[in-house]
């Protein structure tokens, strides 16, 4: 699916801080949305968590830092995470070129399947960032 010039991929979840959830079983892939990493600019630094390191929905797992921002990372789920892709630490250009593939931030063994299914599906996230860009407007 497309809005305008962002894709948002229609067998994922998405939270309102423009994270989205991939869920495999009792784990989860979690990365910016293209949208998101739009509205962050050009990403010249990211940190994120440490792998064995445990999340709670709603706090900060790490920051990012562009030419025009620098904020927190917020975990859209509860977890351990299990793996961080330090290749997109690295080069964090990653996460722009390829946000649903390459850019991935972390994985995530789930404490909780509640918390997925208070996550916005393809149509809820669609609607809420064509809200975001007419406020901005």
């Amino acid at each position: 699916m497309q809005i305008e010039n962002w894709k948002v991929k229609e067998d994922l979840k998405y939270d309102s801080n423009n994270f989205w959830v991939a869920i495999e079983g009792q784990q989860a892939l979690i990365g910016l949305t293209d949208y998101g990493q739009w509205v962050i600019g050009d990403i010249l630094y990211i940190e994120i968590g440490k792998e064995g390191a445990t999340l709670q929905k709603g706090e900060s797992f790490g920051s990012v830092e562009s030419g025009k921002w620098v904020g927190n990372l917020i975990a859209p789920v509860s977890g351990r995470v299990l793996a961080c892709n330090n290749t997109a630490v690295d080069d964090p250009h990653k996460i722009q070129a390829d946000p649903y593939g390459t850019g991935w931030l972390i994985k995530v063994a789930l404490a909780t399947d509640k918390e997925v299914s208070a996550l916005l599906n393809c149509a809820a996230y669609v609607e809420f960032v064509k809200e975001q860009v007419k406020n901005a407007a």
